[in-house]
């Protein structure tokens, strides 16, 4: 049953978290200063970083530490292409400044709308992981170094 519950979830995992929407537009390359990614970098690993690395890095970087039922027949193709395409949305396996699909502003912006949405981490991933879940206090530090970014880059400009 376990089996069946995790397959039909992973299957129906990229459309929940992306709504439909189109990431394979053509990314413009941007430069920024590298005092202001290494700021925002900076930021990144003392706040968000440790919050990501429990709640995101599973599928969005690199782990070690996958979960018991990867090894179940099946399911780890379908957790394996999950996380394959998850990195191409976001991939957090080298910190700050994220590979992604957008621009650095277009990337922090879509993880603010994520969050917001509480489409991250997915629900049938804390179903299995419970320590996963975001709380309020870590979406307000993680809101706020998103804003503080945006604003770097947007001075930039």
């Amino acid at each position: 049953m376990i089996f069946l519950i995790v397959i039909v979830l992973f299957l129906t995992a990229p459309t929940y978290a992306h709504k439909g929407m189109n990431h394979k537009a053509a990314v413009k390359e941007e430069s920024v200063p590298f005092d202001v990614t290494k700021k925002i970098g900076m930021d990144y690993d003392l706040k968000v970083k440790p919050i990501f690395s429990r709640s995101c890095i599973h599928c969005h970087g690199t782990t070690n530490k996958l979960p018991w039922y990867y090894e179940l027949p099946g399911v780890r193709s379908i957790m394996s292409g999950h996380i394959k395409e998850s990195k191409t949305h976001l991939d957090l396996s080298q910190g700050y400044p994220f590979k992604g699909h957008g621009s650095l502003k277009k990337d922090l912006q879509e993880i603010k709308r994520v969050l917001e949405d509480n489409g991250m981490p997915p629900w049938y991933f804390r179903l299995m992981h419970s320590d996963a879940k975001i709380t309020k206090k870590e979406h307000v530090i993680i809101q706020n170094w998103i804003t503080e970014s945006i604003k770097r880059l947007d001075a930039k400009e």
